[in-house]
């Protein structure tokens, strides 16, 4: 049905439906090769004794299919079906972020202007604007590109207007945007804030001050999906004469990822590189994130 209607036009899908849906992936290639819309009986395909019933004749359609989806997504059906690579030849990748400039800045405020205009919400000021701008800096982690993804940024505006109209104003200014970001993080910070609250009550083993003999402490930054936040953590090491070389105590237990085991793989590489080209290395040693049971993944995580 959707390919009828958008006939003359375009049918945007995501891709996860696509392959979500029995058989609907074979029906659009079967589309695409003869550019007629066969109507079939819902479940037709998936009956072991198809029901006799009346098939209605084809109907032709010239439509011009969008898919969405992910990169994983993409090479995941390219690589099951040789077909597909044919059938869209063009691929177009949507950068997370980009530039900060003069213009992508100018962009931005007319976005927030036509936001503001389609869903009848009082104007921003030009603090606001700034205030969202700078948001957008900050999902980047980058003072010199802004974050693309503006569903974040229409959130934004759209709780910044309903504070705005609380306090009874008529323009919102940055302390609504700023006010929202805090109302934010009071509905996704609880993770966080128990966290915190075990390192105070000395659940969590942290040391503030001074110095330890193979301990230091790391930053860790838990990623929630629609929060993120950075935590501190032990990581202590241990030695002793041996000849087992460096143990990762994460990778035994099998709470660490890819990259963070080729980062302490290259790590004892290079301690054998540096201290055992004349002489095997009598040395054993273990490395551990104290009080992590989530796992550790990372580059940042095998230099701590």
């Amino acid at each position: 049905g959707s390919l009828l209607r958008a006939h003359g036009g375009y049918l945007i899908i995501q891709l996860r439906d696509l392959l979500a849906e029995d058989l609907a992936w074979e029906k659009l290639r079967r589309f695409l090769r003869s550019g007629r819309v066969q109507i079939e009986e819902p479940g037709m395909g998936l009956m072991p004794i198809p029901a006799v019933s009346l098939r209605p004749e084809s109907v032709d359609a010239d439509v011009k299919i969008v898919l969405i989806g992910s990169v994983a997504q993409y090479y995941q059906l390219q690589k099951a079906d040789p077909e597909f690579a044919r059938r869209f030849r063009v691929k177009v990748d949507f950068a997370e972020s980009f530039p900060a400039t003069e213009d992508t800045r100018r962009a931005t405020s007319l976005f927030v202007a036509h936001t503001c205009k389609r869903r009848g919400l009082p104007p921003f000021a030009a603090d606001a604007v700034a205030a969202l701008i700078e948001d957008s800096h900050r999902q980047t982690d980058d003072q010199a590109r802004q974050s693309a993804l503006f569903a974040r940024t229409e959130a934004l505006v759209v709780e910044g207007s309903a504070l705005c109209r609380e306090r009874g104003g008529t323009v919102v200014e940055a302390r609504d945007i700023h006010a929202a970001l805090s109302a934010r993080r009071l509905r996704h910070g609880y993770p966080e804030q128990r966290l915190l609250e075990s390192i105070i009550d000395g659940e969590r083993l942290i040391a503030l001050s001074g110095s330890r003999v193979g301990q230091i402490n790391g930053l860790t930054q838990i990623d929630l999906g629609d929060w993120r936040f950075g935590l501190p953590v032990r990581v202590s090491a241990r030695t002793h004469a041996g000849g087992q070389g460096l143990l990762n105590i994460e990778r035994e237990v099998e709470m660490s990822g890819p990259i963070h085991d080729k980062g302490v793989l290259i790590l004892h590489s290079y301690l054998i590189a540096l201290f055992g080209h004349l002489a095997p290395l009598a040395l054993n040693a273990s490395i551990v994130f104290e009080q992590e049971y989530d796992g550790v993944e990372g580059d940042s995580a095998s230099c701590a």
